[in-house]
């Protein structure tokens, strides 16, 4: 039997040296954690800087990440990765006489030459993801594509009216 704990806003509980120290004997009994880190400045501040590469590549289930620093952003489109595009480049030779010689001496030639390269890209890079809408959310599982989801206002959401108890501390806007 598999135990999961969700832990949304993780950062909001302070250092839990108990996850971190025990999370591989913790695994072999069937328990994951999903934890929820929204600021990985603050993540870094809390943990040290080993947590990111901890937190990101060893351990995490789950990794859902806000813009809401410029750390966070930058490590997405880091972890995002790379796709490849094509680029395609014309030259136009008018092919005057006089205007320039071949390596070997001969005179160019009018023409046109077509050129194609392959280059990496960040599949969103880190402005990208700053000027993502609000409604958006990446959401990054551990050796698995990433996700784009449009988040939902489960208080605002038909389907979900009734199903939930009102909390007196969130704004509803």
């Amino acid at each position: 039997m598999r135990v999961y704990s969700v832990i949304d806003e993780f950062l909001q509980l302070g250092k839990m040296s108990i996850i971190t120290d025990n999370w591989n004997s913790i695994a072999g009994y069937g328990m994951s954690y999903w934890l929820f880190i929204h600021n990985m400045g603050k993540l870094e501040e809390i943990y040290g800087k080993e947590a990111q590469t901890f937190f990101t590549s060893d351990v995490m289930q789950v990794l859902t990440l806000a813009r809401s620093d410029q750390r966070t952003p930058e490590l997405l489109e880091k972890l995002l990765g790379k796709y490849t595009v094509k680029t395609q480049g014309t030259q136009v030779n008018t092919g005057r006489q006089g205007q320039s010689s071949t390596p070997l001496g001969g005179r160019n030639s009018a023409g046109e030459s077509v050129s194609e390269s392959e280059q990496g890209r960040s599949l969103l890079n880190a402005t990208e993801i700053l000027e993502m809408p609000e409604n958006k959310q990446l959401i990054l599982y551990t050796s698995k594509p990433p996700i784009l989801i449009n988040r939902v206002k489960y208080y605002r959401d038909a389907e979900f009216v009734g199903l939930f108890d009102q909390n007196p501390l969130a704004e509803r806007n």
